[in-house]
């Protein structure tokens, strides 16, 4: 853009400016103003994109964890498994995964993907819990807000990329109709993958043998089937939605561990423990320590989080 261009701009704008605000009336009051604040500021944010389906087992840390999950589908329909529902996302909605909601992605009959996630951390606040399970439309202004939000992140503008991704959230909020999506999502004909998947969430179903008598169909074309539209065994499913359940119950209250493991289908604590190290790397006290202690600055799960691929 040449001087004489960018003169002109900075005149038009200058036009602009002076124009709105002759327009505004004089306060009636100069100590009452306008502005809310609903929210707190969203920090320690990532942004970043998936076109195909990871290669490997996303882990207990990718699919369960403390941080916010906002995904905008921009091509096919997808589905994804969130606590326990089947969520249907089509091009042109996006959705908020809350703190320690469980979700996985399936790959049944998909092949390529289009999702935009932006990942944060927030104080804990009840503002967005009207978007729980309930995919959102966005709009064009929506995808200007995503632009400038993408802008910032790319030019590392520290400072700045919070209130980006605050306003795009109050945007969000604020246009979110929440009567356009209440029961679409759950009324489909599902899959018999998403009955394995609801059977073992909601039943508590403890192993492959008891699903299969269950749902009626052999062992082997159940362990088949799962493999081939989720990406993982279903004897690993089964076993991480009980630890992701332990790790709920650790990182967000006070109950006896001897009570998880009994709510999580083990006989005993000894039983428990060592299944937890297994899955999660330390005992169920030093993870519960780790969870509730409060973070100052970067989070004490920052190692685990690096690993966080959607």
């Amino acid at each position: 853009m040449s001087d004489p261009e960018i003169s002109s701009l900075s005149h038009c704008l200058h036009k602009s400016v002076e124009s709105l605000w002759s327009g505004i009336k004089n306060p009636g009051n100069y100590y009452k103003g306008k502005g809310t604040v609903l929210f707190p500021v969203p920090e320690n944010i990532l942004l970043f994109y998936r076109d195909r389906f990871h290669p490997q087992s996303l882990g207990a840390e990718t699919s369960f964890h403390y941080r916010h999950v906002l995904l905008f589908n921009l091509a096919r329909p997808i589905r994804i498994f969130l606590d326990g529902s089947i969520i249907h996302l089509h091009q042109g909605e996006g959705l908020l995964i809350l703190p320690y909601q469980y979700h996985r992605f399936i790959r049944e009959g998909q092949g390529w993907l289009s999702l935009a996630f932006l990942t944060f951390e927030i104080p804990p606040t009840i503002y967005f819990e009207g978007l729980r399970y309930t995919p959102f439309t966005y709009s064009d202004e929506t995808l200007l807000l995503l632009e400038e939000t993408a802008r910032t992140f790319i030019l590392n503008q520290a400072r700045t990329l919070p209130y980006c991704t605050a306003l795009l959230l109050s945007h969000i909020a604020e246009s979110f109709d929440e009567t356009d999506h209440q029961v679409y999502q759950r009324a489909q004909t599902e899959t018999l993958t998403g009955e394995i998947l609801k059977t073992v969430y909601h039943e508590k179903t403890r192993t492959v043998r008891g699903l299969a008598a269950t749902l009626g169909y052999s062992e082997n074309y159940l362990r088949t089937l799962f493999k081939r539209t989720m990406g993982q065994t279903l004897g690993r499913f089964i076993i991480e939605v009980r630890m992701t359940e332990a790790m709920r119950l650790l990182s967000q209250g006070t109950t006896p561990i001897g009570a998880i493991a009994e709510c999580c289908g083990y006989e005993s604590i000894y039983t428990f423990s060592r299944a937890f190290k297994d899955f999660a790397g330390e005992n169920p006290s030093a993870y519960r320590k780790r969870r509730q202690a409060p973070r100052d600055g970067a989070p004490r799960d920052q190692e685990r989080s690096e690993k966080f691929t959607g």
